[in-house]
């Protein structure tokens, strides 16, 4: 039995992702939540300080997978006279004021949720007293000027936002427009607080645009003491008002978020006190908030990351949502620990269970958003995938993922923006519901996002389904490909629209790399080679390429080693699989495996090489909750040298789990052995069985070689029961030999690899 090849890319050792443990995986699964009280978002410095200005040479892209939310304080979109002491004056485009905040991905995803602010119910209209006409004095000249002024500067942001995603991606000289628009209304909101002799601003409004300039100074520059100044300001005069609770605390909100870029250990410190003041003032809403957003900034990365304090924080949101019957805050935190989990890699898997177990067991009273329905399912499926759970487990899971996709209501009812309502109950009985505000996945990319998790569903099956997965992959890349605006302007500020892009050039990496593994699974070794040099440049065009995950170096360099071994060159394969042997992750365990083949059957022969490696791994393969890792593991444990039974034993138990975890592969290579090893010589009828099974199934993982040794065997095996038509059947159907030779006669020194 040839050695040249042994459980190849994926060894049949992996949930769907070859090799991964979970810390590679984009999009949600590096969902960390970051949380945000106001809608909208930031952006350069105004036109009194253009040294801080991006050069226009081209457009900064925010890095991956960092998340900069942008407070947006709740200009009135219909009424501003309702905000602004109800004068008669109205300022024109108030819809920009509605504009929502955007998140930037931090990982697919993962995308991490950003929250915005709760938003109160507006009085109606009915309750405004409209003043008599009369000669306006000089206050009320100076409350008109400044609401012309707030107008305009919304109008220059909302221009702006339109030309975000042209600006990001570099187009013509849009980033140069996009800034000047962007400073001309900063300016606009700073005339408003220049102190002027005579001059009267209300509270209110002084509050409201403090903390609109301060999250445009937060998200789009670098003068964060400039923005904590102007916050601290806006503080006092809203401590001052007690109808001017909510902007106190988004204030609040936005000025911890500032100060953990400077002082994370501080910032934390007077979090926990604005999160003490909002549950003594009985305001859920805000307490909500600012639990949230503690979890977000200890998923940061900075000396104050803990990921286990994080969990703790969406812990006591679930319990608090629950005793108040918050029951989409109890689901949405939940599915969050989960995502978060996830990300840990097996360590985390029990984590996960346990929160997918509280939310599937949940008796809902009322309908939850179709985000959160959505969130739930790829939770679910990614946890199946990680562990490897038996085929028709996870096919069940990616048709209720399928057929949410295809229905009418995801499409309806989400966000073109990715903007997220969840519900709470008021503090007391009589008023109306008030919400909080989140940011997932803009409506493009969730269409994205489940062809990627549909070809990891379909990963295991491929070959014998009609190259489903391969399918799945090939169009989230070929949507991948499009602009952000291809239906038409959405807005984007020049920070969001840039993570964003990072986020599916990362995607897009990562469908790549699968896209190569699913090639090298069916011996499709030029495709896979093709796959893995536009992989190469993908990676290298990263704008920010050292923040991305290091798992999707690892499995580069396993896929990279795993094409060597299919085309023969085995002395670099082993190089390659070298870089992987001490790692403690699942793809190091998988590499592991594929050495041990490449000592045990080649020029490479060494068996106490192999037999050490072997025990290395033994512990580590029967521990991990991969059912797939433990059957490669037991496959290959099967073909040492030594007692029968024993290897029977591994071998029978490694062709089980194979056969419910639907891997061809592994299911191929058992039988081919298990021939080899026990019906050599053996004229008899079950020999042939055994035969025919492995070619069989070799056949349909359209495995070239395996299809080539296999049909051999059963061609000798018809041969010595003197079956001479069915020999020369067999031969003309196993073909020659010059099709696999032709693979491993390429040259040394194939491009790409």
């Amino acid at each position: 039995m040839s050695a040249n090849r042994g459980l190849g890319p994926g060894g049949g050792a992996t949930g769907g992702a070859p090799g991964s443990d979970g810390r590679g995986t984009p999009l949600a699964f590096e969902f960390e939540i970051s949380m945000t009280p106001t809608p909208q978002r930031s952006y350069p410095q105004h036109l009194q300080r253009p040294q801080h200005y991006p050069q226009c040479s081209g457009s900064q892209v925010s890095q991956y997978p960092q998340y900069q939310q942008s407070p947006r304080p709740q200009y009135p979109a219909q009424q501003p006279q309702q905000y602004y002491q109800q004068q008669p004056y109205t300022p024109q485009n108030q819809h920009a004021h509605h504009t929502q905040q955007y998140g930037q991905p931090r990982t697919p995803s993962q995308q991490h949720h950003d929250h915005q602010a709760p938003r109160r119910p507006v009085p109606s209209q009915s309750h405004l007293q409209t003043a008599a006409p009369h000669t306006p004095g000089p206050q009320q000249h100076t409350h008109e000027h400044s609401l012309l002024l707030i107008s305009l500067a919304e109008s220059y942001f909302e221009n702006a936002h339109h030309i975000g995603a042209n600006a990001a991606a570099g187009k013509g000289n849009d980033a140069c427009l996009y800034y000047k628009l962007m400073a001309t209304g900063l300016a606009c909101l700073e005339s408003i607080l220049l102190p002027q002799k005579g001059k009267t601003i209300q509270a209110r409004l002084e509050a409201l645009v403090r903390l609109r300039y301060a999250a445009v100074l937060f998200e789009e520059t670098d003068n964060l003491r400039e923005a904590e100044t102007v916050l601290l300001k806006g503080i006092i005069t809203a401590s001052r008002n007690n109808n001017l609770l909510d902007l106190n605390f988004s204030m609040q909100h936005l000025l911890v978020r500032i100060m953990f870029q400077m002082n994370p250990k501080a910032a934390l410190i007077q979090l926990q006190k604005y999160t003490k003041e909002a549950e003594e003032r009985g305001n859920p809403l805000w307490a909500y908030a600012f639990r949230f957003l503690r979890c977000s900034l200890l998923l940061e990365n900075s000396p104050s990351r803990d990921v286990q304090l994080a969990l703790h924080s969406l812990q006591k949101i679930a319990t608090i949502s629950q005793r108040r019957n918050d029951m989409s805050v109890f689901m949405l935190s939940s599915l969050t620990e989960s995502m978060i989990s996830l990300h840990l890699g097996p360590e985390g898997i029990e984590t996960t269970q346990r929160a997918l177990a509280r939310v599937n067991s949940m008796q809902l009273e009322e309908a939850v958003s179709i985000e959160i329905e959505y969130l739930r399912t790829i939770v679910d499926l990614s946890s199946a995938l990680m562990l490897g759970r038996p085929g028709s487990e996870i096919k069940r899971k990616e048709e209720t993922l399928t057929e949410m996709l295809r229905g009418h209501d995801i499409w309806v009812n989400w966000s073109p923006t990715g903007d997220l309502e969840v519900p709470i109950h008021p503090p007391r009985q009589g008023k109306s519901k008030e919400y909080l505000h989140f940011r997932w996945f803009a409506k493009d990319d969730v269409a994205i996002v489940g062809y990627f998790l549909s070809g990891m569903a379909n990963f295991q099956t491929n070959a014998h389904n009609g190259q489903k997965a391969e399918k799945c992959l090939k169009e989230g890349l070929r949507r991948l490909e499009q602009p952000l605006d291809k239906n038409g302007p959405t807005p984007h500020s020049l920070p969001a629209a840039g993570a964003r892009i990072q986020y599916r050039k990362l995607l897009r990496c990562f469908m790549l790399l699968y896209l190569a593994f699913l090639f090298a699974v069916r011996t499709d070794w030029d495709e896979a080679i093709k796959s893995l040099q536009i992989l190469h440049d993908c990676i290298d065009r990263l704008p920010n390429r050292q923040e991305a995950p290091p798992m999707l170096e690892k499995l580069v360099l396993y896929l990279t080693g795993t094409i060597h071994q299919g085309i023969g060159d085995l002395s670099q394969a082993l190089a390659y699989y070298q870089n992987l042997l001490n790692d403690p992750s699942e793809i190091g365990l998988v590499a592991t495996i594929n050495t041990v083949i490449i000592l045990r059957g080649s020029d490479h022969c060494d068996d106490r090489r192999a037999d050490s490696l072997l025990r290395t791994i033994e512990r580590a393969c029967s521990e991990t909750k991969n059912a797939l890792v433990k059957a490669a593991f037991c496959c290959v444990k099967g073909t040492e040298r030594g007692e029968l039974i024993k290897s029977k034993k591994f071998l029978a138990t490694g062709l089980q789990m194979a056969q419910q975890l639907f891997n061809q592969q592994i299911m191929f290579v058992v039988l081919s052995f298990m021939c080899q090893r026990f019906f050599s010589g053996v004229v008899s009828e079950q020999a042939e069985k055994s035969a025919r099974a492995a070619w069989v199934n070799s056949k349909k993982g359209r495995d070239n070689l395996w299809s080539l040794v296999s049909g051999r065997m059963l061609q000798d095996c018809l041969r010595r029961q003197g079956h001479d038509l069915d020999e020369e059947d067999q031969r003309i159907l196993n073909g020659s030999w010059e099709a696999v030779q032709r693979n491993f006669d390429r040259p040394e020194n194939e491009d790409g690899i």
